[in-house]
């Protein structure tokens, strides 16, 4: 097994600071490092609120420090984390000062977009992902008559059922319904964000931007439900994600996204490659996961 490279004590600046990570830290002073990546260390607050950091995407939970290579730093699962206004300190490893760092926020998107423009950006995302065909995730449910080999499992027609019930139940106004098909979707997938994760994540998101002025408090309520049914069922990185979706908090990359899509622009289909390009096939997932909240914001 090759170690890492462990250096000296690192001392970068912060480039950018998410605005709810000034919010945890206000009540948060510690945490622990659940996860290491070579571009990005997730941790975990006492309160076990997840704040990152990373190399370049901004987001509200996010610390962004340019170009670093954490693997090489020598932080490693469990280190201690101590957290002030003014630094984040692991170990004895990174020090990373937060004086005169930008402060980033996402712009909400309080849509209002005519029916038809909404429409005509579906069709254009599905159209991507249909010519993209990197259906790692439930991107093959746009797919027809798409053709699988003998013994093959379909992940995303094994998740059709569940998603399905809980489109008829947000369609239907049924809050208490939507949180049961929630838990049975919350945690299914593999990977640190399971596939089914990322899809709430997105129908969520979409939910919250397309819905009508006079629908917007329903939003809020499935998005509510959806996160009471995703908790204790899925993993913790995963669930906060959920939780940060349901309070309408969105990426750099997402947000821009998201307001491609309200207008049907230019940028939308580089907008919605941008998307899945994250991770191996999260953003193909909160792709479907955004087609469905948009489509279902329209029949409300």
């Amino acid at each position: 097994m090759i170690e890492p490279t462990v250096k000296s004590s690192l001392t970068p600046k912060a480039r950018t600071v998410g605005r709810y990570v000034l919010k945890l830290l206000e009540t948060n002073k510690g945490g622990k490092v659940h996860s290491v990546f070579r571009h990005a260390v997730n941790i975990l607050t006492d309160e076990e609120k997840l704040l990152v950091l990373l190399e370049f995407e901004e987001a509200p939970w996010n610390i962004t420090l340019g170009t670093m290579d954490f693997i090489q730093s020598g932080i490693q699962p469990g280190s201690r984390v101590v957290m002030s206004k003014e630094e984040v300190a692991i170990d004895s490893r990174l020090f990373v000062s937060l004086r005169g760092a930008k402060i980033w926020s996402d712009s909400n998107n309080n849509s209002r977009s005519s029916p038809d423009t909404i429409e005509r950006s579906i069709f254009q995302v599905i159209s991507v992902l249909r010519t993209a065909k990197m259906w790692g995730g439930l991107g093959s449910l746009l797919v027809e008559n798409r053709s699988l080999g003998p013994g093959t499992i379909d992940f995303a027609e094994y998740a059709r059922p569940r998603i399905d019930a809980l489109l008829e139940a947000v369609i239907c106004g049924r809050p208490d319904r939507v949180e049961e098909c929630a838990s049975r979707l919350a945690g299914l997938g593999i990977g640190s964000t399971p596939s089914c994760d990322d899809f709430l994540v997105g129908f969520m998101l979409a939910l919250r931007s397309f819905a009508s002025t006079s629908n917007k408090e329903y939003a809020d309520r499935v998005c509510r439900a959806i996160l009471a049914g995703s908790r204790n069922n899925t993993t913790i990185i995963s669930q906060n994600l959920i939780e940060y979706s349901c309070l309408g908090m969105a990426s750099r990359t997402m947000s821009e996204f998201l307001h491609s899509f309200a207008d049907c622009d230019k940028s939308l289909t580089a907008k919605t490659l941008d998307v899945m390009r994250h991770g191996a096939t999260s953003g193909e997932d909160t792709l479907v996961g955004i087609i469905e909240g948009a489509a279902t914001s329209q029949v409300l």
